[in-house]
């Protein structure tokens, strides 16, 4: 195989579309891995899912992640958050700021 160099390339979590709207039932959207360096996803709330479930998911170069939420039976829309992070201590950590995705979930 052939590979070929263009330079550094600039350690970034990529651009995501904020906000997400989700409907009632808490259907997912796909956020499109546009990363090129490890990290996170952390929700803000616990009725967001990330993969299905609430916690912490970890993001790999190129990979794609859900965001999802619970069924929401308040009879009000609520907008919660999602921070794509590097970890701390990282060699990127100082030059890659967090991305906040805006979740929208209609009630």
């Amino acid at each position: 195989p052939t590979i070929t160099a263009t330079g550094a390339a600039t350690a970034t979590l990529g651009t995501t579309t904020t906000p997400q709207a989700i409907n009632q039932a808490g259907d997912d959207v796909v956020i499109s891995g546009t990363w090129n360096v490890n990290g996170s996803a952390s929700p803000s709330d616990n009725w967001l899912l990330l993969n299905g479930v609430n916690g912490t998911a970890v993001l790999t170069p190129g990979n794609s992640f859900t965001i999802g939420a619970t069924e929401n039976t308040t009879g009000s829309s609520r907008t919660g958050t999602i921070t794509l992070a590097v970890p701390a201590g990282s060699r990127f950590s100082a030059n890659v700021p967090n991305q906040v995705i805006t979740i929208n979930q209609a009630g």
